[in-house]
């Protein structure tokens, strides 16, 4: 499974108007991998608390395909995260896991 994320990056030739930005892109993505989903992380990232935290939100959608147990996920996450970002990170994994 392949979460991917609608929020649009643009290279600088893109924001300059140089380039087009590509259009349909999730559908692209999913043509060659059906097992694609969207999942909205600056939407869920801004729910959680703080839309910086967007990377654990997508984190949380890919957790659930990877051999790892639910406490192994929060043991990396209380080992990496700054204890003042904590509650927000691990909110933005719980939504992320729901998505």
């Amino acid at each position: 499974t392949v979460p991917v994320n609608p929020l649009k990056t643009m290279r600088p030739s893109v924001a300059l108007g140089l380039e087009p930005y590509p259009s349909d892109i999730e559908s692209k993505i999913a043509e060659l991998v059906p097992e694609t989903r969207v999942v909205d992380g600056l939407a869920l990232a801004v729910e959680a608390g703080n839309d910086r935290t967007v990377n654990t939100v997508l984190l949380g959608a890919l957790a659930g395909w990877l051999p790892l147990s639910d406490e192994l996920w929060r043991q990396a996450l209380e080992r990496t995260v700054p204890e003042r970002f904590l509650a927000e990170n691990l909110k933005a994994f719980a939504l992320g896991q729901a998505a």
